[in-house]
């Protein structure tokens, strides 16, 4: 009944994951410190990872992954959720003070990393080292937004 309302199970698939890029904005709309940018890193993989999106999680790797492999919708679905994921990094980078000659690539590098570790989490058999692998992650990431090398 819902692939008949949605179409296809593909945009089934991709609206129920809408909230997921909007949640993600969020988690960086407050950010204005490489602290708070790394407690929202680290809030929202411990939320995707071990939380109750977790499922929703695992959902949105396949379909970023499925987008690789030329399936249209999913292609359009994650390339969007990449631009957005990368545009709220960006936007915080910036309210940190990065430079704006440089905020976009390094927003690229965070995200890719952060979706890594997000593939690492869900994929780990030992949660307790790809958290420690994170947090190291994490403070690498935070120079990095905040300029500093």
């Amino acid at each position: 009944m819902l692939v008949y309302y949605f179409g296809t199970k593909e945009a089934l698939f991709t609206a129920a994951l809408e909230s997921r890029r909007q949640n993600f904005r969020l988690a960086f709309d407050a950010v204005s410190s490489p602290e708070e940018f790394v407690l929202a890193l680290r809030s929202l993989l411990r939320e995707m990872t071990a939380g109750s999106k977790e499922p929703e999680a695992r959902l949105l790797i396949q379909i970023l992954g499925a987008g690789t492999a030329g399936n249209g919708e999913y292609r359009a679905f994650a390339s969007a959720a990449i631009a957005d994921m990368t545009t709220a990094l960006r936007d915080a980078i910036l309210r940190m003070g990065g430079d704006a000659r440089t905020a976009g690539g390094h927003a690229t590098v965070i995200g890719a990393a952060f979706r890594g570790l997000l593939i690492d989490r869900l994929t780990s058999t030992a949660a307790s080292e790809a958290d420690q692998e994170a947090e190291t992650m994490f403070s690498m990431l935070a120079d990095l937004a905040a300029g500093r090398r």
